[in-house]
């Protein structure tokens, strides 16, 4: 079990039908690959948390790497945790706003480019527990 985060930028900025059409993909992709996670997109920028059998996210980051659509990708996690953290998303999204923004824990520290990686450690756990929260408040509704 391999569990990798990285942000980039968009070449583009991607609008919601665009977006939409990635995560329909996306799903379908990581579904067959047994691969779980989250992305999140704001004004450019994407984070996303991936896991699942080491060859798979390997493979999954090597085409995203190679996307024309990512710009400036930097693994921020790599780790091999014994059991997965969102085993119920084959990619949990989120749009952020400025207002959501505000109340997500180590959002604007994990979005900026990695300077400090144990300040951006930090703000990247803090970020992963609070999605975490938010898959077990959908799983139990």
């Amino acid at each position: 079990m391999l569990s990798l985060a990285y942000i980039s930028t968009a070449t583009d900025p991607m609008t919601d039908a665009e977006l939409a059409e990635l995560l329909v993909r996306s799903r379908a992709q990581n579904r067959r690959a047994h691969i779980t996670g989250f992305l999140l997109y704001k004004a450019g920028r994407f984070f996303q948390f991936l896991e699942g059998p080491e060859e798979s996210v390997r493979e999954r980051m090597a085409v995203i790497g190679a996307d024309p659509r990512h710009r400036n990708v930097a693994i921020l996690l790599e780790d091999q945790p014994a059991k997965r953290q969102f085993p119920q998303w084959t990619m949990g999204f989120e749009p952020v706003d400025d207002s959501l923004v505000s109340s997500i824990p180590g959002f604007r520290e994990t979005f900026k480019a990695p300077t400090d990686s144990t300040g951006t450690g930090v703000a990247l756990r803090q970020l992963i527990g609070w999605f975490q929260l938010r898959a077990q408040e959908t799983a139990s509704v």
